[in-house]
């Protein structure tokens, strides 16, 4: 189970670690970014359904992962589930760092999964900058048979469900 999610620089969040149980209610004012958390979990989903990650965490695990370097991977703006218009509509208005970028993380027990894309203004696929897959929550590489394969199971109105490869201890 996912149980924690952290975005940067999107939409109504500059930062956010948002901790996540069996059960989560979002509550607040209008425009206060509720949305925007189920929205970056049904991205997730969706980016990985499309095959728009998938490629990229590949590439991330055999330490090919450049900026550039795996065409057509990132962030799926618009389809099944969600339509997010394009990268000047999700970008926080008050990003952080030089270049604009977003980072989408979750985090599964010790194990921490990250994405971060690329900004462009009139895309509907943001390129993938960066993919850290898996970490430990102190930043260490699991032993080996505990790393996984990211997998994403369920029918695509389903939000997302990590999943362990056979074997692997959890």
């Amino acid at each position: 189970m996912i149980d924690r999610l952290a975005l940067t620089n999107f939409k109504a969040f500059q930062h956010v670690d948002l901790p996540l149980g069996p059960l989560t209610l979002l509550t607040g004012l209008n425009s206060s970014g509720k949305s925007s958390v189920l929205q970056a979990l049904a991205l997730l989903h969706q980016s990985y359904t499309a095959g728009d990650l998938d490629r990229a965490d590949e590439a991330a695990r055999e330490g090919q992962l450049k900026l550039g370097a795996v065409p057509g991977t990132g962030f799926l703006l618009n389809g099944e589930l969600v339509g997010l218009g394009t990268g000047q509509d999700v970008l926080h208005e008050d990003f952080t760092g030089d270049e604009p970028e977003i980072t989408l993380a979750v985090s599964e027990g010790a194990y921490r999964y990250s994405w971060t894309v690329g900004y462009e203004k009139e895309q509907n696929l943001l390129p993938l900058v960066s993919a850290d897959l898996p970490l430990t929550k102190a930043g260490a590489t699991p032993p080996p048979g505990e790393a996984a394969v990211i997998t994403w199971s369920g029918e695509p109105s389903r939000f997302l469900r990590p999943l362990r490869a056979p074997g692997a201890n959890g």
